[in-house]
């Protein structure tokens, strides 16, 4: 079984890479010949040179068993029609990446459902709205919603002054409305990796990600002496489709906007799109220019240009110019260590957000997300237990999960359930479970 990925870009060619180091048999199909022939000089895939509207190299693919087919071109139009054309010609999944915000509008007329395509995605609005999450949510390293948003992860430093030094986690007072994920320990010379126990101290300087109802956010920010800011302007660095997207966004929230820009061509296309911020066109890396702009008085510096190491080098600077918070778009999980260091949040690009996305369609009903963290130490997984599950009636302590496997949470009719060693398993719950990589395929089997 193979699959097919249209565009050998930026994007597409990422996504190749990852669903073969998954043990996925991948074909890339494109026009260009020096693309193919770039990226096959590091990756041994198969390609097919050519325009994923033919039907002829549709064929060629399908005749390979092909489960999915999946377009990523830099052509919204021409994903539509590629996954059209798969579709009728027998793929069994299509997915379209779609960039123009205007097709998923289904106020009028659902395009999903005119072109027969299973899946339409967006990464760029799904990583906009990631980077919103962490401009709101001040103070916190990393953030995520499940549970159409009954339930939030944080990622928090403990503050070096905390007032329950070394408590230990069997205390942490929210039983039933919160719980401690997991715990980062930076000590010399290796940091240590903690999948907590009751008898587990938390310290000063460590890094924590904790698991709360929504409505208990606050009340385990204001716990651990972390208080949200409240964020009136921000500055992106960056003209990106993700920046425009954000943008709008933080505006709808009555959040001003400055973007800075060092294409000018570019610079009129921000001014059209979004003609309530301010947009500089200058170089994004001008530690002078930043200090004459005064970014140290905005509340929020959010580096999301289309290059990781600009965007480190661009968030590195504004805190260095006294910026209070600073957020930086990252496409390359392995520079996860150095932000720690740095202490600068991250939110992951969409190549990885819509690779994420993809391996979970992948992998069937049962796998509804799953998020990396922590440079793909730690995978946030939500499953759904279907009819033919295994684990229905069965009490967490009578499921034999790997070491590094840990059920947190039931989600069940929208309802957050905290899970102990006595809770049942039924039809139709979704279980949030953290877990090593390596034990990503078989906690993944036993649903």
């Amino acid at each position: 079984m193979s699959i097919v990925i249209l565009g050998a870009g930026e994007l597409g060619s990422y996504m190749a890479k990852a669903l073969s180091d998954q043990n996925k048999h991948v074909i890339l199909i494109d026009r260009d010949e020096n693309a193919l022939d770039k990226f096959t000089q590091k990756i041994d895939l198969a390609t097919i040179k050519g325009l994923g509207t033919r039907t002829k190299n549709l064929q060629l693919a399908l005749e390979d068993k092909a489960v999915l087919f999946i377009a990523v071109s830099g052509s919204d139009e021409t994903n539509l029609v590629a996954c059209t054309i798969a579709k009728k010609m027998g793929y069994p999944k299509t997915i379209a990446r779609i960039r123009d915000i205007s097709y998923l509008d289904t106020t009028d007329i659902d395009l999903k459902e005119i072109f027969d395509i299973d899946y339409f995605i967006s990464p760029e609005i799904i990583v906009a709205h990631d980077l919103f999450r962490n401009v709101i949510h001040s103070g916190s390293i990393k953030s995520e919603g499940f549970g159409h948003g009954a339930l939030q992860m944080r990622t928090i430093t403990i503050p070096e002054k905390w007032k329950e030094s070394s408590m230990k986690v069997q205390d942490f007072p929210f039983d039933g409305e919160a719980c401690i994920g997991f715990i980062l320990r930076k000590t010399e010379p290796e940091e240590q990796f903690l999948f907590p126990e009751p008898n587990q101290t938390i310290l000063p300087k460590d890094e924590v990600t904790f698991f709360a109802k929504t409505d208990k956010i606050e009340e385990v920010l204001t716990f651990f002496d972390i208080g949200n800011i409240s964020v009136k302007s921000a500055v992106i660095v960056g003209g990106s489709d993700i920046a425009i997207h954000l943008a709008k966004i933080l505006e709808d929230q009555k959040i001003s906007v400055k973007i800075i820009e060092h294409r000018e061509e570019r610079c009129q296309v921000l001014s059209r799109e979004l003609p309530s911020a301010t947009v500089l066109h200058h170089d994004e890396a001008d530690m002078n220019f930043l200090l004459e702009e005064k970014i140290s008085r905005s509340d929020v510096f959010i580096a999301c240009s289309s290059s990781t190491e600009k965007n480190i080098l661009a968030a590195s600077l504004a805190q260095d110019s006294g910026c209070r918070d600073v957020i930086a778009l990252v496409s390359d999980t392995t520079y996860d260590h150095m932000l720690q260091r740095l202490n600068i949040p991250y939110i992951v690009s969409e190549k990885i957000s819509m690779t994420n996305r993809v391996l979970s369609i992948i992998s069937g009903d049962s796998l509804v997300s799953m998020t990396t963290i922590y440079e793909e130490r730690v995978k946030v997984i939500l499953f759904k237990v279907s009819k033919n599950s295994k684990m229905i009636g069965k009490a967490k302590k009578d499921i034999p999960f790997k070491e590094t496997a840990h059920l947190i949470v039931i989600f069940n009719k929208e309802q957050v359930e905290f899970v102990h060693e006595h809770t049942l398993i039924e039809e139709g719950d979704h279980l949030l479970v953290l877990c090593a990589p390596m034990d990503v395929e078989p906690t993944m089997q036993m649903f």
